[in-house]
């Protein structure tokens, strides 16, 4: 598949849709839930009346983003990497918001934790990258500077 800007377009056009469609399926279910932010007390006043507004809206974007890479990426041999470190990124911010849902604070993951995380993502990524990059040789795979 040629990966021109009308493509790029289109994709972007079809996860916008798709968000669309899925935020007002998504947020009253996350009311349901009672998937809410807590805000802490010691912060400024106005912040209160955000209070209980619905979380984890991540699941939408990182939903819209697999639908339009599962369209218009699905012929391209690098798409998994970039697939996978979304996906990865997008787990962690899902557990970042379940941690402050759960145990009902504002805080979410620890920073220690956090970086951890990112971190295994990071050479996930960076693995899956130079395996694509040994198997199309000819290939530009981008390297992010962490990978070296």
């Amino acid at each position: 598949m040629d990966y021109s800007m009308n493509t790029a377009v289109y994709a972007v056009l079809i996860a916008f849709l798709a968000n669309i469609v899925l935020c007002p399926m998504l947020i009253p279910a996350l009311r349901r839930l009672k998937f809410g932010e807590q805000i802490r007390g010691d912060g400024p006043q106005s912040h209160l009346k955000k209070a209980g507004t619905p979380t984890m809206g991540g699941i939408m974007i990182v939903l819209s983003f697999l639908l339009a890479a599962a369209i218009f990426m699905r012929s391209n041999p690098h798409a998994l990497a970039v697939i996978l470190a979304t996906v990865g990124f997008g787990l962690i911010g899902l557990l970042d918001d379940f941690v402050k849902i759960t145990q009902r604070r504002s805080l979410g993951l620890s920073i220690a934790k956090t970086s951890g995380a990112i971190s295994c993502f990071r050479r996930v990524y960076c693995l899956l990258a130079h395996v694509g990059r040994l198997h199309h040789r000819n290939s530009r795979t981008i390297f992010p500077a962490s990978c070296f």
